[in-house]
């Protein structure tokens, strides 16, 4: 997957952090990230950092892998996981994209 959008790069660190995910969730994982596309069930509870639940939504390889899916919370900019609230307003204000555009719902930490 191209993992750019014209004027939005994803951070290198990120972007290989996403390439240690199941093939199957690095599409989904990196539009949420650059474009705030609503995840699904498990990747939403990841996000949300509800573990019991992500769990519980979780494929076989998924469950296997859950690891990397801290190191992908740990590499996320902060306002974009941790809990329900967080994960809607990433949404909302448009991913990285949003971010990168100067959106007044943005924030600086963000920005980093």
């Amino acid at each position: 997957m191209d993992t750019n959008r014209p004027g939005i790069a994803m951070p290198a660190e990120l972007r290989d952090t996403i390439e240690q995910l199941p093939e199957h969730m690095r599409e989904s994982v990196s539009w949420y990230v650059l474009a705030g596309q609503p995840p699904g069930g498990f990747l939403t509870a990841v996000l949300c950092n509800d573990l019991h639940e992500a769990a519980a939504r979780a494929d076989a390889l998924n469950q296997r892998c859950l690891f990397r899916y801290g190191q992908l919370l740990h590499d996320l900019p902060w306002s974009a996981w941790g809990s329900r609230e967080a994960v809607d307003a990433w949404v909302a204000r448009g991913g990285l994209g949003g971010v990168v555009e100067g959106r007044p719902d943005c924030t600086e930490e963000d920005r980093t």
